[in-house]
Order: structure tokens, then C-alpha cells, then sequence
């Protein structure tokens, strides 16, 4: 019989958390993600290549007995100069520091279609913890469940085991710094409290529907999603949960009698998803960077098999990559 690759890819989509890291890091191995050294890193890796590791040598100058520590004396500059020379370090590197921030309310739940859009999010979550302990950087999760968000975790991908517990609901959430009521807006400022703006990346999964005022065509998450772009640039990236059912309304015609309300809920219906999309095309393309070179680093990933050009766990692969063969 015929392998089907796509049944097997369904497979890992509709594991648990920790099952997808798994085969993530079975998959996906530290050499096939960095490359040769003289491949260029792309995609959210590169991203995350913005950490520094060790210390920062700021400037070099006379070595100071009682304040430079000997191990920092340069002997080139020292042969140079006549005179002891020591690498000067005024400030101490820190790990880059992925945040990713999992909006999942309880509106994913009614989308329908070929592919649980919170399996989706979740095998995100998985793909993001692989990518950061390849890149030897930490993980923070902000999750919101559509009635609290805040932050639940954060340290290596290791421990993610945990995280996904709660993010399945299994376990109870365990805010690290309180939690507070909200939706997309407050996950994005959770994540902006504790971001280091030269060092971390950003990656939001979310249907990016919540919040929308309808009278000034706007979200109300625009504004702290606006500020996050200007603090970390193109290290923010974004998944798009859709789904058919967000965009049509269900045809509940029961009599004739009926039709002509139902046509206007629908007339209604569409002209507000419509809308909502207009706009969101529009906030995309105003705060993603779209360079001559670079890919956008948003993608969306459709519920429905037939709306995506690729299996979602390999459009997303690709996409965290870089859409580069590896």
C-alpha cells in the first residue's frame, strides 16, 4: 500500500504538544537548521541571530590593576602600545529571547474544516521551540484563552513540556507575572513588558479578528501591534488562523418566510468580514517588512485544505525557515 505523506502530516498536526517537539527535533535537526558555514541563515533563525553570546567588548584601552580582570589583557594591542592593553567590557551580553504570543480563544474552536485551527497554533508553538533551542536562545509563551492572557512560561525549549499542559487546558495556567483580562491587544503588551527590544523576536499566532470596530473600519490591537513593529522591526513575525466560516454566513433558511431576513444577516455578514479583511490586509502590509529579497513574515494558513498551497505543517515549516530547502 501506499504511504500517504499528507495522512502522516495530519498525524503530527493532530498530536499533543510535546509529541509534535518530538518529531520536530527528530525532523529537524540542528545541521539541517543551521546549515554549512557558509550558508546563509534565513528566516526566523536569522531573526534570533541577532543574540549576542558571551561579552560585549566595547572598546580597548590601558590595563587598570584591581579593575580590568587579567584575562582580558590583549596581547596584540598590549606588543602594539608598549604597555599592558585590556578589552575594555562595559556591558554583559544576554541570549536572545524568543516570545510567542498564542492567541486562541474560544472562537477557534467553532471554525470548521479539515484542520483544528488550535492543532495549528499548538504545532506552532512546537515549531517556534525547536528553532530557539537550535539557536541556543530562550522561549517565553503569552498565552490568551479569550477571557485572560498573560505569561506562562519562559526558559529553554526543554521545559516547554509543561507550557503545552497548559495551553491544552490539563493543567491549571500559571501566570509569571499576573494575568489580566483582555484578548489580542493586552497578549501584545504582555509581551512588549517583557521584551528586550535589540535582542528578542516576535511571533503572534491569532485569527486577528478580535477587537474590531466596525464604525472606524479599525482593531483595537493595531495600535500595541504598531509599537511592537517599531520596537523590534523584522524580527516581529505572525500566523493567520482563517477559515471559510469566518468569512460566510451559515445558510439557516428553515421557511420561506424566513429567506429575506436570513438574506439580509448574510448581505450584513459578508459586508463586515469584508471589511475586516480590507482592513487587515491593510495593517499587514503597513507593519510587515516587505524588503526587495525577503519574504513577508506573515502567513496565513487556512482551516480548509483546499484554501492552502501546502500541507500547514509544511507551509509553516518553510515559512520559520525562511522558505528555503533544508
Amino acid at each position: 500500500m501506499t504511504k500517504n505523506p499528507e495522512a502522516s502530516l495530519n498525524d503530527v498536526l493532530n498530536s499533543p504538544g510535546p509529541e509534535q517537539l518530538d518529531y520536530l527535533t527528530q525532523q529537524l535537526r540542528a545541521e539541517s537548521l543551521l546549515g554549512a558555514d557558509d550558508v546563509a541563515v534565513d528566516g526566523l533563525m536569522q531573526s534570533l541571530l541577532y543574540q549576542r553570546n558571551g561579552q560585549q567588548v566595547d572598546a580597548i584601552g590601558p590595563y587598570v590593576p584591581g579593575v580590568d580582570a587579567p584575562h582580558n589583557i590583549d596581547i596584540v594591542s598590549s606588543y602594539a602600545s608598549d604597555k599592558p592593553m585590556a578589552r575594555k567590557v562595559l556591558s554583559e551580553a544576554s541570549p536572545a529571547m524568543l516570545h510567542v504570543i498564542l492567541d486562541t480563544p474560544e472562537r477557534l474552536d467553532t471554525l470548521t474544516g479539515n484542520y483544528r485551527a488550535k492543532n495549528i497554533a499548538m504545532f506552532v508553538t512546537a515549531l517556534c521551540g525547536r528553532i530557539s533551542e537550535v539557536t541556543e536562545s530562550d522561549i517565553a509563551l503569552h498565552h490568551n484563552d479569550g477571557h485572560t492572557t498573560g505569561q506562562i512560561y519562559e526558559g529553554t525549549s526543554r521545559d516547554l513540556y509543561h507550557a503545552f499542559n497548559q495551553i491544552d487546558g490539563r493543567v491549571p495556567r500559571q501566570f509569571i507575572a499576573g494575568s489580566r483580562e483582555g484578548g489580542l491587544e493586552q497578549s501584545l503588551q504582555s509581551a512588549d513588558e517583557a521584551i528586550d527590544y535589540d535582542n528578542d523576536a516576535v511571533f503572534v499566532v491569532s485569527d486577528f479578528l478580535d477587537g474590531y470596530d466596525k464604525n472606524n473600519y479599525a482593531f483595537a490591537w493595531e495600535k500595541q501591534f504598531s509599537q511592537l513593529h517599531d520596537a523590534v522591526g523584522d524580527r516581529l513575525w505572525a500566523v493567520r488562523l482563517t477559515s471559510p466560516s469566518q468569512k460566510r454566513y451559515p445558510p439557516l433558511v428553515s421557511d420561506a418566510a424566513s429567506f429575506g431576513v436570513i438574506q439580509a444577516m448574510n448581505r450584513d455578514f459578508a459586508d463586515l468580514t469584508n471589511r475586516k479583511e480590507i482592513t487587515l490586509k491593510e495593517v499587514f502590509r503597513n507593519l510587515t517588512y516587505q524588503g526587495p529579497t525577503q519574504e513577508s513574515r506573515v502567513l496565513a494558513v487556512d482551516t480548509f485544505r483546499e484554501h492552502n498551497d501546502q500541507h500547514p505543517v509544511r507551509a509553516l515549516t518553510d515559512f520559520v525557515l525562511g522558505n528555503t530547502e533544508k
